[in-house]
């Protein structure tokens, strides 16, 4: 069966939205060597764990499809603002979102990939035109194609009808933080950028600058991502002072590479050595 296709995403590449164009490194002549005081703790802060989980509440959208297999296992699709959204009912009951690996859309099909569950599988809705709503599972991935035909692959669905979830209770993603960047300053400060695995925006990226028994979060007041392959410049108050770190992107031999990192602060650059991980045995203060 032939399809057209509208769209196949994977959730990770649009993440990059990118805002204005702006040239991501700041080369400040004979200040880039200089040193940099990363200030000290300020009111309003307490200790924290910037990388412990946060799931957050969540509620069903407009309901898409829902369908049972053989087993029991019910697998439902809603649309909210940011999307469709994949579900899996548990043993205890409940609908689980699910982290979607890629998505197909078209006029008259949904299709979804989930590998980070056990068992992987892909789901798929047709919805043809004056004909009855379809659902089918595939356990495992497809090797030669992005859509299956259902009743000849994997297991076609029982359909359910919104109501017979509507009242059921329904479990948001973990709520996982990831490392964004991390970078260390000649005088053995570091620098820690933390966001949301899912659902994030620049909004949410939380800036902690200072030494490893104190790393202080700071107010993040811009972040602007670049079109050159991910260049990210971060603008925050370093008490009462503006700052800026620069994550630049260099086009190298083809591909994508780190560029050198600064931190700029009240007109003064001083160079970051990024890191691949946060500082092991850091003691961090946030915001309140």
């Amino acid at each position: 069966m032939s399809r057209a296709w509208a769209m196949w995403t994977l959730p990770s590449l649009t993440l990059l939205a990118c805002s204005e164009a702006r040239d991501p490194v700041d080369e400040n002549g004979d200040a880039a060597h200089k040193s940099v005081d990363s200030g000290t703790a300020v009111s309003g802060l307490s200790s924290c764990d910037p990388f412990g989980a946060n799931p957050l509440p969540i509620a069903f959208g407009t309901i898409i499809a829902a369908g049972q297999d053989s087993a029991g296992v019910i697998y439902a699709v809603d649309h909210v603002d940011e999307g469709e959204r994949v579900f899996v009912s548990d043993s205890s009951g409940a609908l689980v979102r699910q982290r979607i690996a890629g998505s197909g859309t078209g006029p008259d099909f949904y299709v979804f990939s989930v590998t980070d569950h056990d068992p992987a599988f892909v789901l798929q809705i047709d919805t043809p035109a004056g004909g009855p709503l379809r659902m089918g599972v595939v356990i495992g991935t497809l090797e030669d194609s992005k859509t299956f035909v259902i009743g000849q692959q994997g297991e076609e669905l029982t359909v359910l009808p919104a109501e017979a979830i509507a009242g059921m209770p329904i479990r948001n993603l973990p709520g996982t933080v990831v490392l964004e960047y991390a970078a260390s300053l000649d005088n053995g400060d570091v620098l820690v950028v933390a966001r949301p695995r899912d659902d994030w925006s620049y909004e949410d990226f939380r800036l902690f600058l200072g030494n490893v028994g104190a790393v202080t979060e700071r107010r993040v007041s811009n972040v602007t991502r670049m079109r050159d392959g991910g260049s990210t410049l971060i603008d925050f108050d370093l008490d009462g002072q503006p700052a800026q770190a620069s994550f630049p992107v260099l086009f190298v031999d083809g591909g994508f590479a780190p560029g050198p990192a600064t931190l700029t602060v009240a007109g003064t650059t001083t160079p970051l050595t990024r890191q691949d991980a946060a500082p092991a045995g850091a003691e961090y203060l946030c915001l309140s």
